[in-house]
């Protein structure tokens, strides 16, 4: 077609000499007159294909042109477009599967995942047909797998296809770290304890557990040195008595767990989960702190004194996690003012309460109260019972009665008395102190003779 005025003559030249017989239309409708030329090709064979050249005649140079392809048969062939194998790293917005398509006429295409059929309103797949391409949206684990295109020509009878395989490739993750907010292990001294980590991630993560020592200084733990890699059978802070990493299967996902036993547990310090693969690290701390203190805080359930006697009360709490001792008496006012005097030993920090002169007063029950360092909402408490008797001079409850024995016979001697403080107890015989001997025991004023 052209759009210059007047009467023009369009001239085509076909493929192997041939003389066509096109046809000639021009459009009057308009200002500028519209010239047209049209050849059609009927009972189509191999020799029409070829270079058609379509161009003005004895007016201004104007050619346009076409190429032709003639098959002699229909036909599919595919193959692939960037190789079988496709890897991406989980997270990534979009992913972009595609097949080398050559085929006439067009097929109609179907993608299907690990034999199951992807629907065209998939809300996670975008197939594109024209362009025999499969579009993946927010690229996830999940979306991991073989892939194959489908191209199909009912009509023909012609049918195709190809595989390629998707794998998801996935950082670290250690899944006790969603949940150990705040957590700490407190581990009885001399015990055997666990601690572990639970991972996944594709490439399978590398697991190594890392030990770094408290500073012996501070009440508060600050890790010294460089981290130290651990293995079974070294004793490196605590003898590692073993470590374990068992694979198991979560559903669709893979995860190993990690467990590291120490053996003997005597000292406080960090451990390190380490999970890395070649798409990165991710690592999480276990603070480790030994304690010779039992539930974290101890103290005396109960001290009975006597009146005017110096009294001692002692609160020990587990070093590392606990800080902040106090002392409150029964009133539950608190100890500030008082003589109080504090200790820090390797497995715990004491506060000892001293009370001069004990009045019977000052009877009742005290409170030691521990903050947790890690967690402000984690307060422990424990209690003493204090009893102040009276002095009172000792008495006999019962006197002695004449006993008749034979020889050889066993004689027994209850001295039941009683006083504030608890009298001590001496036996004599005919004036003279008796000892213990051979066929002759003392205990809980009782005097036992055997022979």
């Amino acid at each position: 077609e052209t759009f210059i005025n007047g009467r023009i003559e369009l001239i085509w030249t076909c493929p192997n000499g041939r003389h066509p017989y096109p046809r000639r239309t021009i459009d009057q409708s308009g200002t500028v007159y519209k010239v047209g030329s049209s050849l059609t090709i009927e009972n189509v064979t191999m020799q029409d294909g070829g270079l058609y050249v379509c161009k003005t005649f004895n007016v201004t140079r104007l050619e346009a042109n076409v190429t032709v392809t003639v098959y002699d048969k229909p036909f599919i062939t595919v193959s692939h477009k960037k190789g079988p194998y496709y890897e991406i790293t989980s997270g990534h917005k979009s992913l972009k599967l595609a097949a080398k398509v050559d085929a006439f006429p067009r097929p109609s295409v179907t993608w299907y995942k690990d034999g199951k059929l992807i629907k065209e309103n998939h809300t996670c797949y975008e197939p594109d047909p024209m362009k025999y391409r499969l579009g993946i949206r927010d690229v996830r684990p999940k979306h991991a797998g073989n892939y194959t295109i489908v191209l199909s020509n009912a009509k023909y009878g012609l049918y195709k296809n190809l595989t390629m395989q998707l794998v998801v490739t996935e950082k670290p993750k250690i899944y006790e770290k969603e949940t150990d907010f705040d957590k700490i292990e407190r581990v009885e001294l001399r015990s055997k304890h666990r601690i572990q980590c639970t991972v996944s991630g594709n490439p399978d993560p590398k697991i190594e557990w890392k030990w770094q020592p408290c500073s012996l200084t501070d009440t508060l733990c600050n890790p010294e040195g460089q981290k130290i890699v651990v293995q079974e059978n070294m004793f490196i802070g605590n003898r590692i008595r073993s470590i374990e990493n068992i694979t198991m299967k979560h559903g669709d996902k893979k995860k190993i767990v990690s467990t590291l036993t120490t053996a003997n547990s005597s000292a406080s310090g960090i451990y390190y989960c380490v999970a890395s693969n070649k798409i990165g690290e991710e690592e999480r701390s276990i603070e480790f702190y030994v304690s010779d203190v039992p539930f974290g805080l101890q103290t005396q359930p109960q001290v009975t004194t006597i009146v005017g006697n110096d009294v001692l009360l002692t609160c020990r709490a587990s070093r590392y996690i606990y800080s902040h001792l106090a002392w409150y008496y029964p009133s539950a006012e608190a100890a500030l003012g008082g003589p109080v005097i504090q200790k820090t030993d390797n497995y715990s920090i004491s506060l000892t309460l001293l009370i001069a002169n004990v009045t019977k007063e000052q009877s009742g029950l005290y409170k030691c109260r521990a903050q947790n360092q890690h967690n402000s909402t984690d307060t422990l408490e424990q209690h003493t019972q204090l009893l102040v008797r009276a002095k009172a001079a000792p008495y006999v409850i019962q006197n002695l009665t004449d006993l008749e024995v034979n020889i050889s016979g066993k004689i027994i001697l209850e001295c039941k008395v009683s006083g504030t403080p608890e009298p001590q107890i001496t036996w004599r015989k005919n004036g003279y102190p008796i000892s213990a001997a051979s066929g002759i025991s003392m205990e809980n004023n009782t005097l036992v003779i055997e022979r």
